[in-house]
């Protein structure tokens, strides 16, 4: 009778965490929300979405630890979370982090492993992965009229419409950004906020919707991609495909008949500036010159002086473009080689589902990918390792 209370226990949290899960999945849509509460005069409600699915996630994981028996840390989580929690307890002690600059941190840091701990505390049957899928096809489909209609309007005509005001390129209060890319074509927040989030919404659900019973549709997502005309997402889906090709003889055979048609865009790309690599130096420049941080080499340190948790005149610091350097500053080599062993243990669960790993982390040494909500939403769903087994090697 105590198993199958147990049993009944587990079903009922697994569904409050797939709920949890499409909370945050419709948090991602930061337009989208903001127009919705709008209506009822409240659109700071937006603000409190992603929490709000944060704890439905979190809730039940206390639930489990205190009721079930059977729970195992695995060293890779036992390891990593200790040293984080070092980490936060000599910014205590030696240095000054204030609430705010903790939440910030917390989120852009912490959440993302917490999650990928706490997803796997439950068995999530793969029919939540189809349903998720379905959702984020609904979703990619409007992103792409709107992107469409991005193009269409102009960006003060589009942004006066779905907010009411116009600021170029990004809203002081709402944090909506608009910008060009090349010469004069359009980055459009779609529903969601902001173009590189768009993009890398695409490339996640692309992922998605590729293994579920969607498949046949895995290819409206890419288009969301190219509409987002962010480099680093092309970039996540470039590595992977290569990974397949050079892994896979079905898909090294399709990549060889359709080699003509890769070389025309390639070179297309050269004449177009598309490759046009001067953005990546000002970074660089901006990395070796503009970011002046105190940190140590072997341990970071600066978790309260980098992001979204910096301090208002700490300028190129509270950007950075650079997951990687984030981490660097943060928790230092050794925290990036124990994040590095913690993603592998959760994400090798087979060749697939690792090739796009290493796609999305490559992708991450140009852009604060842990400060995009898709990311911090989508990105731990990948270590829920019974949705893939099926994935073709």
């Amino acid at each position: 009778m105590l198993k199958l209370e147990q049993y009944k226990l587990n079903i009922k949290l697994s569904s409050i965490v797939f709920f949890g899960i499409i909370i945050q999945i419709i948090a991602t849509q930061g337009i989208l929300t903001y127009n919705f509460f709008k209506l009822f005069g409240y659109w700071e409600l937006k603000k409190v979405l992603h929490p709000i699915g944060i704890l439905f996630v979190i809730i039940p994981v206390f639930i489990k630890l205190l009721f079930s028996k059977n729970i195992k840390l695995s060293p890779e989580s036992i390891l990593l979370f200790t040293y984080l929690f070092f980490q936060y307890l000599y910014l205590i002690i030696f240095k000054k982090i204030t609430i705010v600059s903790f939440f910030y941190s917390f989120r852009e840091v912490i959440l993302i492993f917490l999650l990928i701990a706490s997803y796997q505390l439950f068995y999530l049957k793969k029919e939540y992965l189809h349903r998720i899928s379905k959702v984020l096809l609904i979703l990619t489909i409007i992103n792409i009229i709107f992107s469409v209609l991005t193009q269409y309007l102009g960006p003060e005509r589009y942004m006066k419409l779905l907010t009411g005001k116009y600021y170029w390129p990004i809203d002081p209060e709402l944090k909506f950004k608009i910008s060009t890319f090349l010469t004069g074509i359009y980055r459009s927040p779609a529903v969601i906020g902001e173009s590189a989030s768009v993009g890398f919404f695409g490339v996640f659900s692309f992922f998605f919707i590729f293994h579920s019973k969607y498949k046949k549709y895995f290819w409206v997502p890419i288009i969301l991609v190219l509409l987002s005309f962010t480099r680093s997402a092309y970039l996540a889906l470039v590595i992977y495909a290569i990974l397949l090709i050079l892994n896979t003889k079905k898909y090294f055979n399709v990549a060889i008949k359709t080699l003509p048609i890769l070389i025309i865009i390639f070179v297309y790309a050269v004449y177009s500036k598309f490759l046009n690599l001067e953005s990546l130096w000002m970074r660089i420049d901006n990395w070796f010159n503009k970011i002046n941080i105190q940190s140590n080499l072997f341990f970071g340190g600066a978790l309260n002086k980098i992001g979204v948790s910096a301090p208002k005149s700490s300028g190129f610091a509270a950007i950075i473009d650079n997951y990687w350097l984030y981490l660097y500053y943060g928790i230092g080599l050794i925290g990036i080689l124990l994040v590095l062993y913690f993603l592998y243990k959760k994400y090798n669960t087979n060749k697939n589902l690792l090739f796009f790993t290493i796609g999305i982390m490559t992708s991450s040494l140009f852009i604060s990918i842990n400060q995009s909500i898709p990311f911090l939403v989508l990105f731990p769903l990948l270590s829920i390792s019974n949705w893939w087994q099926n994935a073709e090697e």
